[in-house]
């Protein structure tokens, strides 16, 4: 949970330090107007008496503020399934005695592989039709039994 305070608080930093960095050239009475009607935006409530440039800078910003916030519920999705999967490794290490970075994955055999190849060193290979023929895998219908 403390990585989950880290990225709140990183994440309502980077969006009060925009508005800080704002402040110097649009002056704090500004930015505050600014994050009044961003305030009032994310609550769905209609800016009255507004011009439309100002309605789009609002929504904007009020995108990229999103965007931030997001990226810190984002975290919190990919903490959860890793720390499920360490804790899944952690039990299965303590159960079965297996390494953490034992994985067995099964291998399948080719079902369709590259027909062999025929030539001399030192010359363009080619490909051997006889055999080819023989490594393709059968496509014969089978017939129902009516028996």
């Amino acid at each position: 949970m403390l990585a989950w305070v880290v990225v709140i608080i990183f994440a309502n930093g980077v969006i009060t330090f925009s508005y800080w960095a704002a402040s110097w050239s649009g002056g704090v009475g500004r930015i505050s107007n600014i994050q009044k009607a961003v305030q009032a935006v994310s609550e769905e409530i209609a800016l009255p008496d507004k011009t439309a440039v100002f309605v789009a800078g609002i929504n904007v910003i009020y995108f990229w503020v999103t965007v931030v916030k997001y990226l810190a519920v984002g975290f919190l999705f990919s903490y959860f399934w890793c720390a499920t999967t360490y804790i899944y490794f952690m039990l299965r290490q303590a159960v079965d005695a297996t390494e953490m970075d034992e994985v067995a994955v099964e291998e399948e055999p080719d079902a369709y592989g590259l027909p062999p190849l025929q030539g001399e060193p030192g010359s363009v290979p080619q490909v051997n039709d006889s055999l080819a023929d023989n490594a393709a895998p059968s496509t014969t219908a089978v017939e129902p039994n009516n028996g």
